[in-house]
């Protein structure tokens, strides 16, 4: 089923961390940040696990839509994620529970 939003931010709320969440099949924005400054990656470094290796790095978000590539093959998209004004610059290329066995 589609929802509307993802999750939206407005105007009282800022410096929020927001990580390790699959946002997909949102009817208009996975994300909204409304005059709101967030922070969409962990943080600190997290241990997981991507296509057989083991890595310690920040983790974002998945995004249904995002559209990036990874090129080192770490699970973690080269380019970031815009969130109106806000940015994710740890895309996730999958959703999060695939770092985690």
């Amino acid at each position: 089923m589609e929802t509307m939003n993802g999750i939206c931010l407005n105007f009282s709320s800022g410096n929020n961390s927001i990580y390790l969440n699959n946002f997909v099949d949102n009817f208009l924005d996975n994300a909204d940040s409304l005059n709101s400054t967030n922070i969409w990656h962990s943080p600190s470094t997290i241990t997981y696990s991507y296509s057989g290796n083991t890595y310690t790095k920040y983790l974002g978000n998945y995004w249904g839509d995002y559209n990036g590539s990874d090129s080192d093959g770490d699970g973690i998209g080269d380019s970031s994620y815009s969130i109106g004004g806000d940015h994710d610059n740890y895309p996730l290329m999958m959703p999060w529970t695939s770092y985690f066995t």
